[in-house]
Protein backbone atom coordinates (compact mmCIF):
# COMPACT_ATOMS: atom_id res chain seq x y z
CA UNK A 1 0.00 0.00 0.00
CA UNK A 2 1.39 3.30 -1.01
CA UNK A 3 2.11 6.09 1.27
CA UNK A 4 -1.29 7.83 -0.29
CA UNK A 5 -3.30 4.99 1.25
CA UNK A 6 -1.37 5.10 4.47
CA UNK A 7 -2.56 8.92 5.00
CA UNK A 8 -6.26 8.06 4.92
CA UNK A 9 -5.86 5.95 7.79
CA UNK A 10 -7.06 7.53 11.18
CA UNK A 11 -3.96 8.59 12.98
CA UNK A 12 -4.31 5.33 15.77
CA UNK A 13 -5.32 2.86 13.26
CA UNK A 14 -1.65 3.77 11.62
CA UNK A 15 -0.28 4.01 15.02
CA UNK A 16 -1.44 0.50 15.60
CA UNK A 17 -0.35 -0.93 12.09
CA UNK A 18 2.94 0.12 11.60
CA UNK A 19 4.27 1.53 14.95
CA UNK A 20 6.61 -2.26 15.50
CA UNK A 21 8.38 -0.76 18.58
CA UNK A 22 5.06 -0.58 20.63
CA UNK A 23 4.14 -3.10 22.89
CA UNK A 24 0.42 -3.21 21.46
CA UNK A 25 1.96 -3.31 17.86
CA UNK A 26 -0.51 -5.39 15.48
CA UNK A 27 0.62 -5.16 12.66
CA UNK A 28 2.73 -7.84 12.21
CA UNK A 29 0.08 -10.03 13.98
CA UNK A 30 -2.70 -9.12 10.97
CA UNK A 31 0.06 -11.00 8.40
CA UNK A 32 0.72 -13.45 10.52
CA UNK A 33 -3.26 -14.60 10.31
CA UNK A 34 -3.56 -13.95 7.37
CA UNK A 35 0.02 -16.29 6.56
CA UNK A 36 -2.05 -18.83 8.10
CA UNK A 37 -4.73 -19.46 5.11
CA UNK A 38 -2.49 -22.28 4.07
CA UNK A 39 -3.45 -23.93 7.47
CA UNK A 40 -6.75 -23.35 7.47
CA UNK A 41 -7.20 -24.80 4.20
CA UNK A 42 -4.76 -27.94 5.00
CA UNK A 43 -5.89 -28.79 8.11
CA UNK A 44 -8.69 -31.05 7.31
CA UNK A 45 -6.03 -33.21 5.44
CA UNK A 46 -3.96 -33.37 8.35
CA UNK A 47 -6.18 -33.89 10.98
CA UNK A 48 -7.47 -37.10 9.07
CA UNK A 49 -4.19 -38.42 8.82
CA UNK A 50 -2.57 -37.17 11.60
CA UNK A 51 0.64 -35.89 10.23
CA UNK A 52 2.62 -32.60 10.65
CA UNK A 53 3.69 -29.87 8.21
CA UNK A 54 6.99 -28.39 9.40
CA UNK A 55 7.07 -24.37 8.82
CA UNK A 56 10.33 -24.86 6.67
CA UNK A 57 7.74 -26.52 4.07
CA UNK A 58 5.13 -23.33 4.50
CA UNK A 59 5.29 -20.31 1.85
CA UNK A 60 8.53 -17.73 3.25
CA UNK A 61 6.21 -15.34 4.09
CA UNK A 62 4.69 -17.46 7.43
CA UNK A 63 8.50 -16.66 8.51
CA UNK A 64 8.63 -13.37 7.85
CA UNK A 65 4.88 -12.68 9.36
CA UNK A 66 6.69 -14.28 12.64
CA UNK A 67 9.45 -12.03 12.72
CA UNK A 68 7.56 -9.27 12.65
CA UNK A 69 4.67 -10.03 14.78
CA UNK A 70 7.44 -10.31 17.34
CA UNK A 71 9.20 -7.53 16.47
CA UNK A 72 7.85 -5.30 19.63
CA UNK A 73 8.83 -8.36 22.10
CA UNK A 74 12.81 -7.98 22.67
CA UNK A 75 12.40 -4.18 23.34
CA UNK A 76 9.72 -5.15 26.17
CA UNK A 77 11.92 -7.51 27.82
CA UNK A 78 15.27 -5.12 27.80
CA UNK A 79 12.85 -2.48 28.49
CA UNK A 80 10.48 -2.98 31.14
CA UNK A 81 11.31 -7.05 32.29
CA UNK A 82 15.03 -7.22 32.78
CA UNK A 83 14.59 -4.05 35.65
CA UNK A 84 13.03 -6.44 37.52
CA UNK A 85 15.88 -8.77 37.46
CA UNK A 86 18.59 -6.24 38.07
CA UNK A 87 21.74 -8.22 38.77
CA UNK A 88 21.40 -10.13 35.59
CA UNK A 89 20.77 -6.35 33.34
CA UNK A 90 23.77 -4.67 35.37
CA UNK A 91 25.99 -7.88 34.02
CA UNK A 92 24.74 -7.54 30.73
CA UNK A 93 25.36 -3.55 30.67
CA UNK A 94 28.99 -4.28 31.93
CA UNK A 95 29.92 -6.45 29.26
CA UNK A 96 28.28 -10.17 29.93
CA UNK A 97 26.99 -12.70 27.66
CA UNK A 98 23.65 -13.40 26.72
CA UNK A 99 22.14 -16.65 24.47
CA UNK A 100 18.91 -16.61 22.83
CA UNK A 101 17.94 -20.14 22.35
CA UNK A 102 15.08 -20.00 19.43
CA UNK A 103 16.46 -16.70 17.45
CA UNK A 104 14.38 -16.58 14.58
CA UNK A 105 15.16 -14.23 11.72
CA UNK A 106 17.78 -12.35 14.33
CA UNK A 107 15.89 -9.14 14.80
CA UNK A 108 16.33 -9.71 19.08
CA UNK A 109 20.16 -10.84 18.07
CA UNK A 110 20.35 -7.09 16.66
CA UNK A 111 18.36 -5.71 19.68
CA UNK A 112 20.63 -6.94 22.39
CA UNK A 113 23.44 -6.36 20.44
CA UNK A 114 22.90 -2.68 19.95
CA UNK A 115 20.95 -2.50 23.92
CA UNK A 116 24.28 -4.00 25.51
CA UNK A 117 27.47 -2.52 23.32
CA UNK A 118 29.58 -4.40 25.94
CA UNK A 119 28.08 -7.65 25.46
CA UNK A 120 28.59 -11.11 23.62
CA UNK A 121 25.24 -12.43 21.95
CA UNK A 122 24.85 -16.32 20.79
CA UNK A 123 21.55 -17.42 19.47
CA UNK A 124 21.26 -20.28 18.54
CA UNK A 125 17.97 -21.60 15.89
CA UNK A 126 16.81 -25.34 14.99
CA UNK A 127 14.89 -24.25 11.70
CA UNK A 128 17.30 -23.83 8.82
CA UNK A 129 15.56 -20.94 7.09
CA UNK A 130 15.40 -18.63 9.78
CA UNK A 131 18.61 -19.57 10.26
CA UNK A 132 19.36 -17.97 7.36
CA UNK A 133 17.42 -14.67 7.72
CA UNK A 134 19.15 -14.55 11.17
CA UNK A 135 23.11 -15.11 10.06
CA UNK A 136 21.81 -12.48 6.90
CA UNK A 137 20.27 -10.20 9.33
CA UNK A 138 23.29 -9.84 11.86
CA UNK A 139 26.00 -9.40 9.01
CA UNK A 140 23.68 -6.53 7.22
CA UNK A 141 23.97 -4.79 10.97
CA UNK A 142 27.73 -4.96 10.83
CA UNK A 143 27.76 -7.05 14.36
CA UNK A 144 29.05 -10.26 13.27
CA UNK A 145 31.76 -9.58 15.49
CA UNK A 146 29.92 -9.54 18.76
CA UNK A 147 27.02 -11.48 17.69
CA UNK A 148 27.19 -15.31 17.10
CA UNK A 149 24.70 -17.34 15.30
CA UNK A 150 24.74 -20.65 15.33
CA UNK A 151 22.46 -23.87 13.74
CA UNK A 152 21.34 -26.33 16.10
CA UNK A 153 18.94 -28.21 18.78
CA UNK A 154 18.39 -26.78 22.00
CA UNK A 155 18.24 -30.09 23.30
CA UNK A 156 21.79 -30.67 22.27
CA UNK A 157 22.78 -27.25 24.17
CA UNK A 158 25.89 -28.64 26.56
CA UNK A 159 27.92 -25.29 27.73
CA UNK A 160 28.18 -24.89 31.48
CA UNK A 161 28.47 -21.58 33.23
CA UNK A 162 28.67 -19.86 30.44
CA UNK A 163 25.52 -16.86 30.15
CA UNK A 164 24.71 -14.50 32.47
CA UNK A 165 20.87 -14.20 30.87
CA UNK A 166 19.05 -16.71 28.36
CA UNK A 167 16.35 -15.87 27.13
CA UNK A 168 13.20 -17.88 25.24
CA UNK A 169 11.16 -16.00 23.24
CA UNK A 170 7.67 -18.23 22.34
CA UNK A 171 10.54 -21.03 21.93
CA UNK A 172 10.19 -23.51 24.88
CA UNK A 173 6.97 -25.25 23.44
CA UNK A 174 8.50 -25.59 20.15
CA UNK A 175 11.11 -28.10 21.03
CA UNK A 176 9.01 -30.78 21.42
CA UNK A 177 7.09 -32.03 24.72
CA UNK A 178 7.22 -32.27 28.26
CA UNK A 179 10.14 -34.80 28.41
CA UNK A 180 12.25 -32.26 25.67
CA UNK A 181 10.99 -28.96 28.17
CA UNK A 182 12.58 -30.37 31.03
CA UNK A 183 15.36 -31.46 29.14
CA UNK A 184 16.17 -28.10 27.87
CA UNK A 185 15.49 -26.10 30.50
CA UNK A 186 18.01 -28.09 32.41
CA UNK A 187 20.32 -27.44 29.83
CA UNK A 188 19.58 -23.75 29.91
CA UNK A 189 19.98 -24.15 33.96
CA UNK A 190 23.41 -25.25 33.50
CA UNK A 191 24.29 -22.74 30.45
CA UNK A 192 23.87 -19.70 32.80
CA UNK A 193 26.47 -18.89 35.05
CA UNK A 194 25.65 -18.99 38.76
CA UNK A 195 23.37 -16.43 39.59
CA UNK A 196 22.49 -15.79 35.94
CA UNK A 197 18.79 -15.45 34.78
CA UNK A 198 16.50 -16.97 32.55
CA UNK A 199 14.08 -14.90 30.46
CA UNK A 200 11.19 -17.65 29.35
CA UNK A 201 8.06 -15.78 27.28
CA UNK A 202 5.08 -18.28 25.89
CA UNK A 203 1.84 -17.63 24.81
CA UNK A 204 -0.43 -17.26 27.86
CA UNK A 205 -2.70 -20.22 27.59
CA UNK A 206 -5.31 -20.74 30.49
CA UNK A 207 -5.61 -23.86 32.59
CA UNK A 208 -8.91 -24.51 31.74
CA UNK A 209 -11.73 -24.19 28.56
CA UNK A 210 -13.43 -21.72 30.86
CA UNK A 211 -10.87 -19.13 31.21
CA UNK A 212 -10.34 -19.18 26.95
CA UNK A 213 -13.60 -16.90 27.19
CA UNK A 214 -12.16 -14.40 29.56
CA UNK A 215 -10.31 -12.21 27.62
CA UNK A 216 -10.47 -11.45 23.94
CA UNK A 217 -6.28 -12.47 23.32
CA UNK A 218 -6.76 -15.84 24.99
CA UNK A 219 -9.72 -16.59 22.43
CA UNK A 220 -7.54 -15.29 20.05
CA UNK A 221 -5.00 -18.41 20.79
CA UNK A 222 -7.68 -21.05 20.00
CA UNK A 223 -6.57 -20.16 16.41
CA UNK A 224 -3.24 -19.72 16.93
CA UNK A 225 -3.23 -23.48 18.39
CA UNK A 226 -4.40 -24.60 14.91
CA UNK A 227 -1.23 -23.99 13.52
CA UNK A 228 1.19 -24.62 16.23
CA UNK A 229 -0.60 -28.21 16.19
CA UNK A 230 -0.17 -28.53 12.34
CA UNK A 231 3.60 -27.82 12.46
CA UNK A 232 4.30 -30.16 15.61
CA UNK A 233 4.50 -27.66 18.69
CA UNK A 234 2.82 -28.81 22.15
CA UNK A 235 1.40 -26.48 24.52
CA UNK A 236 2.47 -25.17 27.86
CA UNK A 237 0.17 -23.66 29.84
CA UNK A 238 0.10 -20.37 32.64
CA UNK A 239 0.23 -23.10 34.85
CA UNK A 240 2.29 -25.49 34.01
CA UNK A 241 5.34 -23.24 33.22
CA UNK A 242 6.82 -22.22 36.65
CA UNK A 243 6.25 -26.01 37.81
CA UNK A 244 8.54 -27.14 34.72
CA UNK A 245 11.43 -23.93 35.99
CA UNK A 246 10.95 -25.61 39.70
CA UNK A 247 11.24 -28.88 38.33
CA UNK A 248 14.54 -27.94 36.65
CA UNK A 249 16.12 -25.96 39.90
CA UNK A 250 15.49 -22.49 39.08
CA UNK A 251 15.23 -20.00 42.54
CA UNK A 252 13.19 -16.92 42.29
CA UNK A 253 10.64 -18.14 40.10
CA UNK A 254 7.95 -15.03 39.69
CA UNK A 255 5.67 -13.77 36.70
CA UNK A 256 7.14 -10.59 34.81
CA UNK A 257 4.96 -7.74 34.94
CA UNK A 258 5.03 -6.67 31.23
CA UNK A 259 2.17 -5.05 29.22
CA UNK A 260 1.72 -7.27 25.81
CA UNK A 261 -1.38 -9.41 26.73
CA UNK A 262 -0.18 -12.05 24.41
CA UNK A 263 2.85 -12.92 25.99
CA UNK A 264 3.03 -14.99 29.40
CA UNK A 265 6.53 -13.99 30.40
CA UNK A 266 8.42 -15.34 33.54
CA UNK A 267 12.13 -14.97 35.07
CA UNK A 268 13.96 -17.84 36.90
CA UNK A 269 17.59 -17.75 38.33
CA UNK A 270 20.31 -19.71 39.16
CA UNK A 271 21.52 -20.03 42.40
CA UNK A 272 24.62 -18.25 43.03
Amino acid sequence: MGRARWDRLAPETRALLLDAADPLFVGGRLQFFAALYEDFRAYGEYLRTGGTWPRSAHDPWLLEALKNASKPDSGVWTETVLPQAPAALARLEQGGRLLDVGAGAGYALIHYARRFPAAEVVGIEFDEPSFELARRAVADAGLTDRVEVRLGDANELDEVDTYDLVTMNITLHETGGPDEYRNVLARAYGALKPGGTLLVAELPYPDSPEAYREQPAYRMLAGVQLHEALVGCGAITQGELPELLHGAGFVGVRVADQPMPTRFVMLADKPS
